[in-house]
């Protein structure tokens, strides 16, 4: 590991790390003064124990393994009277918190889809980059997303044509091959993944799965154009309700889109894919990198200016048992295709293919109508619910036949394998 020698600024701090502060660092006799690097505390004289040096080793293997465009660049270590500083590149931009408030000060707005567009897939790039090196992050948030311009006049009128967005803080950062790198549950409790903040799954193959990242972005990416939480509404953090708040409705599977918003169908669709609650329908970094959110030229996006079809059926959707239609309701609107049961037993027969057509040209209309024509679509939408109930309810119970079917698959495998195990201590 290379002794980055610095001349370190401890009196000046210009930003703090979950273990400690930032401060402005340049690199020991060289010409040009330009603020390249800081050093960020790893370790402190005499105020550290086992777990920290753990966390500490840890940050450090991984950082030093990497590199890639939207990822923090590691130079090397530093030691101040007996402190241990790791040298990280300057990103003069600050974190996604900071960027956002300048933003908002100097376009008298929240952040424009197209700028979010750009931060997601700069943040999902690097994501992809990690999961192929068989890295979790276990923290995406805004404190942990850093921006970097490439002139103090880009920075100055936050061009993103000319900045590149870096993930930094892998404090908790782990191989998913490492299972001896135990420290329990790690991340922010309002940006982790179902499974471990409210199943409390300890599963490795649930813990250390690249859809912990997938769902943190979801959250991020809902907030960059939402600007709330999408499970947790305001008053929830006002009166520190907001932990009750975000189990409740993340087990009733419920996040709202704001009516006023002004929006994409591929944006939708693409926090949807990333806030399944289950890992195992939630998409993979790859196949977001390959959504068309993150493909399809930004000018041929379709754009929709409310999304009433969620609100009333939540409305509509109180009770648990009623709860599988709203996940197929918005599987079906939030996916980029919209697929069909055919004829798949006998009790599909009443669901012909005249209806189902119809129910597709339906949703076309719904697609491309414009969703200030209230009266027109209600009128639609009461046919469509009625549609949708039908189609749900075959859906069931294929499902339920496909699970019978899988069962049995299973005792079969099964039995064919003692019969296999029989034959060959026969044939010895």
């Amino acid at each position: 590991m290379e002794v980055f020698e610095v001349d370190l600024k401890e009196d000046h701090i210009i930003g703090k790390g979950g273990f400690g502060d930032i401060h402005p660092a340049y690199k020991k006799n060289a010409i040009d003064k330009t603020l390249q690097y800081v050093a960020k505390l790893g370790l402190k004289e005499n105020n550290y124990n086992e777990m920290d040096i753990n966390l500490f080793n840890n940050e450090l293997l991984i950082l030093s393994s990497l590199e890639n465009k939207n990822i923090i660049k590691f130079y090397g270590l530093t030691e101040v009277e007996n402190d241990i500083y790791l040298i990280l590149e300057y990103c003069n931009g600050g974190d996604l918190n900071y960027f956002s408030k300048k933003y908002k000060e100097k376009n008298n707005t929240s952040f424009k889809e197209k700028d979010v567009l750009f931060i997601i897939k700069e943040i999902t790039n690097g994501l992809y980059y990690l999961s192929k090196n068989g890295i979790t992050h276990h923290q995406i948030i805004p404190s942990n997303i850093l921006f970097k311009f490439d002139s103090e006049e880009a920075l100055e009128n936050l061009d993103l044509n000319h900045c590149s967005i870096k993930i930094s803080g892998f404090r908790f950062a782990k191989y998913r091959e490492d299972m001896n790198c135990n420290y329990g549950i790690a991340g922010t409790p309002t940006y982790m993944d179902p499974k471990i903040i409210i199943d409390r799954i300890k599963e490795p193959s649930i813990v250390e799965n690249e859809k912990l990242d997938v769902w943190s972005l979801g959250i991020l990416s809902y907030k960059l154009l939402f600007e709330n939480h999408p499970f947790i509404p305001p008053y929830a953090f006002k009166n520190k309700t907001y932990m009750k708040v975000l189990n409740d409705n993340i087990k009733k599977g419920i996040y709202s889109i704001p009516n006023e918003t002004i929006c994409s169908k591929e944006y939708i669709s693409f926090i949807d894919f990333c806030l399944k609650r289950e890992q195992n329908v939630r998409k993979s970094l790859e196949e977001l990198i390959n959504s068309r959110f993150l493909t399809l030229p930004y000018e041929k996006f379709n754009f929709i200016n409310k999304y009433n079809i969620e609100k009333e059926i939540k409305e509509n959707l109180r009770n648990e048992e009623n709860e599988i239609i709203l996940n197929i309701y918005n599987e079906k609107y939030f996916s980029e295709e919209i697929s069909f049961v055919e004829e798949k037993d006998e009790e599909s027969n009443n669901f012909n293919n005249s209806e189902i057509e119809n129910l597709k040209k339906t949703i076309e209309i719904l697609k491309n109508t414009n969703f200030n024509k209230d009266k027109e679509i209600l009128e639609i939408k009461e046919k469509l619910d009625r549609k949708t109930i039908e189609y749900n309810e075959l859906n069931n119970k294929l499902l339920l036949i496909i699970e019978k079917n899988n069962k049995l698959q299973s005792e079969l495998d099964y039995k064919q394998k003692i019969i296999n195990e029989l034959i060959s201590k026969i044939n010895k």
